[in-house]
């Protein structure tokens, strides 16, 4: 069993004074529980919580995953749609959502595993930040006629195949996952005047690792592409989106917001030294990477598709807790990401 348990207290421009709760266990191998909670002067509230266990019944051949989220941040961002959004269009807002999800895991056969769950989601816009009033327009306001910005409930059943060959869950040196998703969703309500959505979402991700002999360096190939059914009613929040410390670190997370999406990276991790941080051992990692991806709207790409080199610094307590930090350069200049979390 491993895991770990911070307390922060820190300011943030936008948030105020905020408390956060980062607590994760690992139990087991493919058995774990993540929560965060965070508290701030100006509006932030954030809870979140997700548990998993792959174990059940004999020979481990059944399992289920469970995920609730109820938030409101203020600092949320949004340019537009499609992957010519400019950086010089950012509109703020308060995103409030309460969320589940239940999956069911049958273990079919060696590395292969199929899953059958359902997700709720009810999301508001609000405005922003009081700091950011001056500064960016509210998102509803700047861009009246996207479709979420009166916000909606949306209900989903969905259907996964899953192949599994890594050596470990979290902090993989070699083997391969992908995951073919395919989901039916459901506008329950939905606050502008047109009937709310029904659409379709496709998702296949793929990820290799390759490490030497002594597993000091290990090469990780990521593959994404996420496409969507429907027409173009689907709120702007349930779309394919690109940004932040798992896809095109370049940006912020929720920078791109597209009817489909294709993502890319590469990623070389280097073994720069073994140490231990009150009783803990931890591994220190550095890793240069380029990712690459974009959004579109059809069957063309639109704007400038993108190519972001970077770096990134990892302190692992193997085999599954880690603290990440990325940097990564694009076209809105240094962009840094991260934080503490159960690593790919």
């Amino acid at each position: 069993m491993t895991g770990t348990m911070d307390l922060l207290v820190y300011h943030n421009e936008h948030a105020g004074a905020t408390t956060a709760l980062n607590l994760v266990s690992c139990p087991a191998a493919y058995h774990n529980y993540w929560l965060t909670a965070e508290i701030s002067r100006e509006k932030n509230r954030q809870f979140h919580f997700h548990t998993e266990d792959l174990t059940l019944g004999s020979g481990s051949r059944f399992g289920y995953e469970l995920q609730a989220d109820l938030f409101q941040d203020p600092r949320y961002r949004f340019y537009g749609l499609g992957g010519g959004a400019d950086e010089e269009a950012e509109s703020n807002y308060t995103h409030k959502e309460l969320s589940g999800a239940a999956d069911l895991y049958w273990n079919a056969a060696t590395h292969l595993r199929f899953t059958l769950g359902s997700r709720v989601r009810r999301t508001t816009l609000s405005r922003g930040a009081d700091n950011l009033a001056d500064k960016l327009p509210y998102t509803a306001a700047a861009f009246p006629d996207v479709p979420g910005v009166g916000g909606a409930t949306v209900l989903g059943e969905r259907l996964s195949a899953i192949y599994d060959h890594r050596n470990q869950e979290f902090n993989p040196t070699a083997g391969t996952y992908a995951r073919l998703l395919v989901e039916a969703d459901h506008g329950l309500s939905d606050a502008r005047p047109s009937p709310p959505a029904t659409y379709g979402r496709f998702s296949l991700e793929a990820r290799h690792y390759r490490s030497t002999a002594d597993q000091r360096f290990t090469l990780l190939l990521r593959n994404t592409w996420r496409l969507t059914t429907g027409q173009d009613d689907i709120p702007f929040f349930e779309l394919p989106t690109l940004g932040g410390d798992t896809a095109l670190r370049g940006f912020d997370f929720g920078r791109f917001y597209g009817k489909h999406a294709v993502f890319g990276s590469a990623e070389l991790r280097m073994q720069a030294m073994h140490l231990v941080l009150m009783g803990f051992p931890m591994d220190m990692e550095i890793a240069p990477f380029v990712d690459l991806g974009q959004v579109f709207q059809s069957a063309d790409f639109e704007g400038e598709f993108n190519v972001n080199p970077g770096f990134s610094f990892r302190a692992l307590s193997r085999p599954n807790v880690g603290i990440i930090l990325n940097g990564a350069v694009g076209q809105d200049g240094l962009i840094f990401t991260g934080g503490a979390s159960l690593p790919f």
